[in-house]
This record gives structure tokens, sequence and C-alpha cells, in this order.
């Protein structure tokens, strides 16, 4: 059976899931908690790099692959999924809380980076007590660096889960349309082997 129709959808589906994904990066989400509607913003990815290396398949057998390409790959599921920290938990909520067994321990990220992200999102920063701002100094943004990232192995990430949520809300757009289709197309493929069965 070719399922002809079927991999079209699938094609499109696995095209908008992949273009959701790349704007579940760095978007607000909102997360309802007891009732409490609360908005997060996950600024993850400072350079974009991770946003443009995603993509999406239909295989041959029909199921579906995501995944990022090029050097995001390395990271990539750090994002999706968050990691625990050493000694404690990123996040009480379960809507970002790590996925367990998927990854490794948090170890100490390289400050160089947390810096170039402090620079490229232009952080603002506020003197203790008094909450007014205050000149950023290159010493400074390297000392802030450093307790991000101590904070980071300490704690962990949480998961952005860019991707699962970007396909359950495309599952919800499409499924209904896909199980009509696949059923249309099993109905084909059973009348022409029924057609060949009558010749023979």
């Amino acid at each position: 059976m070719d399922y002809k129709e079927l991999r079209k959808l699938l094609d499109t589906f696995v095209s908008e899931t992949v273009l959701k994904a790349q704007q579940n990066i760095g978007a607000t989400q909102s997360v309802s908690r007891f009732k409490v509607s609360t908005s997060i913003r996950k600024n993850f990815v400072a350079s974009g790099q991770l946003k443009s290396s995603l993509r999406g398949r239909v295989n041959s057998d029909l199921s579906l692959s995501f995944y990022a390409v090029g050097p995001a790959k390395k990271y990539a599921h750090v994002i999706e999924y968050g990691q625990m920290g050493k000694s404690e938990a990123p996040t009480n909520d379960p809507n970002f809380m790590p996925t367990p067994n998927k990854l490794p321990r948090a170890s100490m990220p390289p400050s160089s980076a947390i810096e170039k992200w402090l620079i490229t999102k232009n952080v603002k920063l506020r003197e203790a007590g008094t909450g007014r701002f205050t000149k950023v100094t290159d010493a400074r943004r390297k000392s802030i660096a450093y307790a991000i990232a101590k904070a980071i192995e300490k704690r962990g990430r949480v998961g952005l889960h860019y991707f699962e949520n970007a396909y359950l809300e495309m599952l919800e757009k499409y499924g209904p349309e896909i199980v009509k289709t696949a059923s249309e197309d099993i109905n084909i493929e059973l009348l022409k082997t029924f057609r060949l069965v009558k010749r023979k």
C-alpha cells in the first residue's frame, strides 16, 4: 500500500509541527497550575542556531521523525527535556520538569557562553536593595555569568518541550483528518486488491 493521500497529509503535519516548534523556542508559554494561569518566558537560545536546525520527515513506514541537525543537535535534547541538577530540581512545575531518565545530570556550562547570552539579550542589571538599574561592566558580567553557570550545575535546567508541545498541538488540529485519510487510503487499496482478485 502506498497511502498516497495520507503521506501528503503527514508531510503537511510534519512541516507545520517543525514550524510551530521553531516558534516555541523563546516564546511565552502559558501554564495553568491550581486554576491560576501563569506566563513563563523561556529564552533558552541566543543565536537562533537551534531554531534553524529543526527538521522533520515522514519515513517509508509512515512513522514520523523530528530532530535537529548541525552543531545544535548536541544540545537540542537538553533544551527539549531539561536536566536535573546535582543537588536539587530546577522547578516544581510538572509542565517544565526535566523528563526522568532522558539525560545525565547537569554539568557546569561554560560561563563564556552565558556571558555571550547576556550581551545578546542585552540583560540589564539592578542594584541589590534599591532595584535601580546599574552600569554593566565586563567584570560584573563575567561574575554574573559564572554565578548562573554554577546555578545550572546545582539546579539543572527546565525543559522547554518545544517539539512535544508543537506535536500535540498539531495532532489536535490534524488528528481527525489523518484518521479519515488513512481510512480512505485503506479502502482504495482494498478495492484495488479486490479487483485484482476478481480478475484472476
